[in-house]
């Protein structure tokens, strides 16, 4: 291949990612991500019970890019062996808690799973030489397959593996469990997370990601208890950290042919980190513009390649983004309109409070509109709370550690800001004919 075919190739890779792979560089998050390697060497059975790692944030804060970076890591470390695996939060099988142990302890054995091919089909998990949804390397082990199709619990795990430690044996695993604002309570999942957490036989870290209200589900779900759980909390990225992912994929473009003086990195790295505020998913949206821009030409060229252009295509990108947070909050732009200037004039806003401020909102509606009104009725049930919750999954607010509600980004907030004035806080968006939802 010419240099310019292995640019292009390169270039169409990346474009090609889809926002919630793996990102194009992994830059700071170093605080966060050493405090979960430093959790990955104080495991049971010699550190008390199961330990919990939970990653919370909004809607594109880089969660599930930390878990993984963390996990690749863990992997790649020559002087202790990884076994890793994905927990679907939302998975509805019966006899789920009983085939996961079963992974578990063919993984930790280093034997094949005996539980069938039927369990090799989960798309975003790669599967190696163990057990279903198992990074880990083939290895010898005296333990026969058979031995392990029926514990019930990681003790029981423990005592299989006690008098028949395999040759190689691993040195932990980690339990990934992204999404756990959606976990079922009755569920598989929350039974496997709650045998996790309260364990102390085996060596295994569980990292879960979710949005802000993960901690009170998986509470309820009891699992997260505050003195045995790390809880990271993810914001933005320092200005400093956003202009290394550019410059740094810059770099590696540069390193296959990409033509780009050393100003036009810099003004690139600088522009667009500013225009994403840090916002690892803006940052991303932001960068792939500038990837269609490069790809589309036959000798990519930095120099020569529009800035104001690809600005407002990611704009563009990041209000379409914005628009379908407030399609799926499925709340009158009122509404979500009266809460965001609340927190902006409230910082410390409670979430009970927060629901005031959304029942009084949805009260003038069914003054003013009443059939807007019965719409929100039909959807929520008349229920403040499903209404917030539902606004909250959404990504169109946050909380933080104290339960108060605020803004996850400032753009997010100007945007909102932006449409009421466009449309008129009584106007279009809430019209009658609207019963999926406003539209962006």
């Amino acid at each position: 291949m010419t240099k310019q075919s292995d640019l292009h190739a390169r270039l169409a890779e990346l474009r090609q990612k889809d926002e919630r792979d793996e990102p194009h560089v992994f830059v700071g998050r170093n605080q966060e991500r050493d405090a979960i390697l430093e959790r990955a060497k104080a495991l049971p059975p010699d550190a008390g019970v199961g330990s919990t790692v939970l990653i919370t944030g909004a809607p594109g804060a880089g969660k599930t890019a930390l878990a993984e970076q963390a996990v690749k890591e863990l992997v790649h470390d020559r002087s202790e062996r990884t076994a890793v695996t994905h927990l679907r939060t939302d998975q509805s099988r019966t006899d789920g808690f009983a085939l996961f142990m079963r992974q578990v302890a063919s993984a930790l054995a280093g034997q094949p799973s005996p539980t069938g091919p039927e369990t090799q089909t989960h798309k975003s998990t790669k599967v190696g030489g163990g057990a279903a949804g198992i990074l880990s390397g083939s290895h010898e082990s005296g333990i026969s397959a058979s031995v392990l199709l029926n514990p019930n619990s990681c003790e029981d795990i423990r005592a299989l593996l006690g008098g028949n430690a395999p040759t190689h044996p691993f040195t932990r695993m980690v339990v990934v469990a992204d999404e756990v604002q959606g976990l079922r309570l009755d569920g598989s999942a929350a039974e496997i997370l709650r045998e996790l957490h309260r364990q102390s036989s085996l060596p295994i870290l569980t990292i879960c990601a979710g949005l802000s209200d993960s901690e009170s589900v998986l509470m309820e779900a009891n699992v997260s208890r505050a003195v045995e759980s790390l809880k990271l909390r993810l914001t933005c990225l320092k200005s400093s950290e956003a202009e290394s992912c550019v410059r740094e994929t810059l770099q590696e473009l540069q390193g296959v042919g990409l033509k780009a003086s050393r100003s036009a990195v810099d003004q690139w790295a600088n522009g667009l980190a500013e225009a994403s505020d840090g916002w690892p998913r803006h940052l991303q949206t932001y960068l792939r513009e500038a990837l269609n821009a490069l790809a589309a030409q036959p000798a990519p060229n930095l120099d020569e390649t529009d800035f104001s252009a690809v600005l407002a295509a990611g704009l563009e990108s990041r209000r379409g983004y914005y628009g379908g947070r407030v399609k799926a909050g499925k709340t009158p732009l009122e509404a979500v309109v009266a809460l965001h200037r609340t927190m902006a004039a409230s910082p410390n806003l409670s979430r009970e409070d927060a629901l005031e401020v959304i029942g009084e909102a949805i009260g003038e509606l069914r003054k003013s509109k009443p059939t807007v009104a019965q719409v929100w009725d039909e959807a929520f049930g008349g229920s403040f709370k499903a209404c917030a919750d539902q606004m909250l999954h959404a990504g169109l607010f946050e909380l933080d550690g104290e339960d108060n509600c605020h803004s996850p980004i400032p753009s997010l907030s100007t945007y909102i800001e932006e449409l009421a004035a466009t449309r008129g806080l009584n106007g279009e968006l809430g019209r009658e004919s609207d019963r999926d939802g406003p539209s962006p």
